[in-house]
């Protein structure tokens, strides 16, 4: 006999040897019932700032990003390049992989409680500053 005695070292021995019967049994006996496991609900983390002009596509941040919230853009920035989009924004859980392996500091993500998604795009210069600014 060893520090318990025999009746619970042989039910201990079925359970973990996977004979469920004895877990069935209490779990009758205290009114549980077996519930499905669901998933638990989601929530925003973060959110994904990009600056198109600056991008240079890449595809980093595509690429390494480990919920794929990225893709490419089908349309261009001013130095032609495909810049990145939140493709699916919300599975976003501001990691700041792509802040880390973007070459040009173009993206980067905030926590969901600071900002909404932002897309910074070039600021265009009034014509008649472009024209006071080239007289000169």
């Amino acid at each position: 006999m060893g520090i318990f005695p025999d009746s619970i070292s042989r039910n201990w021995a079925k359970i973990m040897n996977g004979d469920g019967r004895i877990l069935n049994r209490r779990r009758k006996a205290m009114g549980l019932k077996r519930q499905p496991i669901a998933p638990p609900p989601t929530r925003v983390r973060g959110y994904v700032v990009i600056h198109e002009e600056r991008c240079k596509g890449c595809g980093f941040c595509i690429e390494f990003c480990p919920k794929g919230v990225l893709a490419a853009s089908p349309k261009f920035n001013s130095k032609g390049y495909h810049p990145p989009y939140a493709a699916k924004p919300e599975e976003c859980v501001n990691c700041n992989l792509c802040y880390l392996v973007c070459p040009e500091f173009a993206i980067y993500s905030v926590p969901a409680d600071e900002r909404k998604p932002v897309v910074v795009t070039a600021i265009s210069v009034p014509p008649s500053l472009a024209r006071a600014v080239s007289e000169e």
